[in-house]
């Protein structure tokens, strides 16, 4: 499982340390010899190399250059990186788009569906609803911590999701959001 904080600066990176370091911190057991301890460099760094191609890190930064001298973009496009150097089969993105241009914006993006094209679960937390409606294929609307609503891609409106925030909500019970596929096979038992 990967976690996406949306506060990448004090708590998704080490801002300090460089690009390298922080993207193989949270992957460092896989590319440890069990008998030794040591960890395999070479292919640490193949991994690295191949993971910042993948998400399209600016080629003008070097990997031991510190974190924090990247853009917002870059910066969270190498806390993105770091759990893709683990393998996760399910991504917990935390307003994955605060805070970076337009440009690293679309990249993110692009990144997402990559992810979802290769089945990784995706859940994404985000107050841009428009964010949402882009990348999503359902959104539960959430307020006052209960469920308020479940809306399908072909359903997706603007107006909905808001009046689902911020007014009375029809959901009142999470059971509710049980697919409709499950709910008519426990209805046969």
């Amino acid at each position: 499982m990967a976690f996406v904080t949306e506060d990448r600066r004090s708590e998704g990176l080490f801002m300090d340390a460089s690009i390298a370091e922080n993207m193989a911190i949270a992957a460092l057991h896989r590319f440890t010899n069990a008998l030794t301890g040591w960890i395999q460099k070479r292919s640490l760094n193949d991994q690295i190399q191949s993971i910042r191609q993948r998400v399209k890190l600016t080629q003008s930064v070097s990997n031991d250059q510190p974190v924090k001298t990247l853009s917002g973009g870059n910066q969270q496009k190498v806390v993105i990186a770091k759990w893709l150097l683990n393998e996760p089969s399910l991504f917990i993105l935390d307003e994955p788009t605060r805070g970076i241009d337009v440009g690293a914006r679309s990249e993110i993006y692009s990144l997402i569906n990559s992810l979802a094209e290769r089945d990784a679960a995706i859940l994404v937390i985000s107050s841009d609803i428009e964010e949402l409606i882009g990348i999503c294929d359902r959104i539960l609307v959430m307020r006052q911590g209960m469920f308020q609503d479940e809306i399908h891609c072909n359903d997706f409106d603007r107006e909905r999701i808001l009046r689902s925030a911020l007014l009375e909500g029809r959901i009142k019970n999470p059971s509710d959001l049980t697919p409709k596929n499950q709910t008519r096979k426990k209805e046969e038992k």
